[in-house]
């Protein structure tokens, strides 16, 4: 196993791009591209990270993905710089592969990033959602959310025991955007969900707001309840439903 660092800005699949000139082979290697450095995974391919192998982008450096990154089996993508996720392109976690975006880091998905069978997304630092893309998490996908923020533009999609955390972390529903909660969504320790667009907890969904956090449904928002909604009222005095559910 080696620990393979980008050389320059280039396609993944391009030696030149890699120091030694070695393209990394993410079932043994680990992978980092470095701060200043574009790397760009290309159109119809895809890279497949398993077995504990570790992928970090680093401060000032940026992973493009074009074609698909599937993380899997306790392979780790580490965000210290950003991710950009084209139209068309995807990023896939499951069975308990994991993806941190540390403070600072940003994620934007225009294409669909998507969580299932025990995968773990940590968002410490920006994702945005734009219009027509997907962030799904399903059975067992969980996301975390902590002193981060993640902002849907386009549909946030969460069924089949998909879980949110918003530990002093914030989601927002943008005008145009749509969440679908039939998963777990729970709000704490100042988290807080703001809703400009439409979010709708179907039959199956959960959403709580306990221990000072916020949810807020602005005047142009939509707040559908099919299925369970709880706060508490005196621990979270901030607590807004400024449309009719």
């Amino acid at each position: 196993m080696a620990t393979i660092t980008s050389a320059q800005t280039g396609w993944w699949g391009d030696p030149a791009t890699w120091v030694g000139g070695v393209v990394p082979d993410m079932s043994v290697d680990d992978a980092v591209v470095a701060g200043g450095h574009a790397v760009l995974i290309e159109p119809e391919s895809y890279i497949v990270l398993v077995d504990g192998q570790n992928l970090t982008v680093e401060n000032g450096g940026v992973l493009v993905v074009i074609g698909g990154l599937e993380v899997f089996y306790y392979g780790s993508l580490f965000l210290d710089g950003d991710l950009i996720i084209v139209s068309g392109g995807y990023v896939s976690l499951y069975y308990d592969g994991s993806a941190d975006i540390n403070s600072g880091a940003v994620v934007t998905v225009d294409g669909s990033f998507d969580l299932y069978y025990y995968a773990y997304l940590n968002v410490y630092g920006e994702v945005t959602v734009d219009s027509d893309a997907y962030l799904t998490a399903y059975y067992d996908g969980y996301i975390y959310v902590s002193g981060g923020n993640v902002t849907v533009h386009g549909y946030l999609d969460m069924d089949d025991y998909g879980y949110m955390d918003l530990d002093g972390g914030t989601l927002t529903v943008e005008s145009g955007g749509v969440a679908n909660i039939g998963g777990y969504v729970q709000c704490y320790y100042y988290g807080s969900i703001y809703i400009y667009g439409e979010l709708t907890v179907t039959s199956s969904g959960y959403i709580e707001a306990v221990y000072s956090s916020e949810i807020s449904c602005e005047s142009s928002g939509l707040l559908t309840v099919d299925g369970y909604c709880h706060w508490v009222a005196t621990d979270c005095p901030l607590v807004a439903f400024r449309h009719a559910l």
